[in-house]
């Protein structure tokens, strides 16, 4: 009980920047797409060395009281299909600064920095198609390595931002 504690409260060590949009979807909006098994996201790099595509995409949640029936599930770089390319790309640890533009075009995965043993960075893009609609980034401090918990509530932190209820 203690360690969630404490991984709740490093949920405010987490900086949110960047954030642009050309979108304003809101968080119930995303139920409304075409029902792909959920909205598909396009994961380049991990938060940490062991963490998997499908894991990462599948522990996301939206704030409380916005869209709670969206479920997100991983594809790989690429895979998107132009028309049904509404997508949210998550791109670990980038090495150079964040490229919105690039993440929605992107065809394979990009080089990313190898995971640190605390904390990680992320750009987030929606795209709809090769075109970027909102974008933000975060620095996760103080999550550490296999801590699913605190990435759920940094990554919902992060998602309330890109996505608000109203």
């Amino acid at each position: 009980m203690l360690g969630a504690l404490g991984t709740l409260a490093g949920c405010d060590d987490a900086d949110i920047s960047g954030i642009e949009r050309r979108s304003f979807l809101k968080a119930n909006d995303l139920a409304k797409l075409p029902d792909v098994g959920g909205l598909l996201v396009e994961i380049h790099g991990a938060p940490w060395p062991e963490a998997m595509p499908d894991q990462v995409a599948s522990t996301l949640r939206m704030p409380d009281g916005a869209g709670q029936a969206v479920r997100f599930r991983a594809i790989a770089p690429g895979q998107w299909v132009i028309g049904k390319g509404d997508r949210l790309v998550l791109h670990f640890n980038p090495t150079g600064a964040p490229d919105h533009i690039a993440d929605c075009r992107a065809k394979e995965e990009f080089q990313t920095k190898p995971p640190a043993k605390m904390g990680f960075t992320v750009s987030a893009t929606y795209c709809k198609g090769p075109d970027w609609q909102i974008h933000a980034y975060l620095k996760a401090k103080a999550v550490g390595q296999e801590d699913w918990f605190g990435y759920t509530m940094v990554m919902r932190k992060l998602l309330g931002r890109l996505f608000p209820e109203k």
